[in-house]
């Protein structure tokens, strides 16, 4: 769980099926069906997310009064559903201009969760202020020359197996590790040098 900011997201919560809002707010939150609880949900226009969930990862964006609110309605519902989450996997990224003067000290399971300034969610580096890209190609180029150089020893370049295999070898094993990510970010003409230069080993 990490802290990104704390600017809430919104978004308009409109049914698209041709049913009232009412019941669409009723078919989701009335639970049964998937296991959720019945429990009610505020009936607005707006919805602040405040989660970001991707399988057994989970993201918490809160302003640094209401991440304990929201650490706490986490570690409930892991009471209430049977599971835990790891504390010495959590981390809270504080803003950068804060990290020093903030003396908040965060608890989930009454065990400090600890502060950072950078933190992995799903592959990709963050700080306060979202994605940091210069991180990510230094990731990205570091990891990439290494399997490279794993290949090579392995004998997969084109003096070993030959051209075709060693490209396939390339687009199979090298590429993707170099392109994770980086789809996202506008690079500068320094981090596409970096880029360039790690794909010519």
């Amino acid at each position: 769980m990490h802290n990104f900011g704390h600017q809430p997201l919104y978004i308009r919560t409109t049914p698209t099926t041709g049913k009232t809002e009412a019941s669409v707010e009723e078919q989701q939150y009335t639970g049964g069906k998937n296991g959720r609880p019945n429990k009610q949900h505020p009936d607005t226009s707006k919805t602040i997310i405040s989660a970001l969930l991707y399988a057994d990862d989970a993201a918490l964006i809160a302003s640094p009064n209401d991440m304990q609110l929201l650490l706490n309605t986490a570690e409930q519902h892991s009471r209430d559903y049977g599971y835990r989450w790891h504390s010495s996997k959590c981390a809270i990224i504080n803003p950068k201009s804060t990290i020093s003067t903030l003396p908040t000290t965060y608890h989930l399971y009454n065990q400090p969760v600890p502060t950072t300034s950078c933190f992995q969610y799903l592959g990709l580096p963050f700080t306060s202020t979202g994605i940091d890209y210069n991180q990510l190609v230094h990731q990205r180029t570091t990891k990439a020359t290494g399997n490279m150089a794993l290949l090579r020893q392995l004998g997969i370049h084109i003096y070993g197996v030959g051209l075709w295999p060693a490209l396939r070898s390339y687009r199979t094993f090298i590429r993707p590790v170099l392109e994770y990510g980086l789809a996202i970010p506008a690079l500068s003409p320094s981090q596409l040098e970096k880029l360039d230069n790690a794909q010519k080993g």
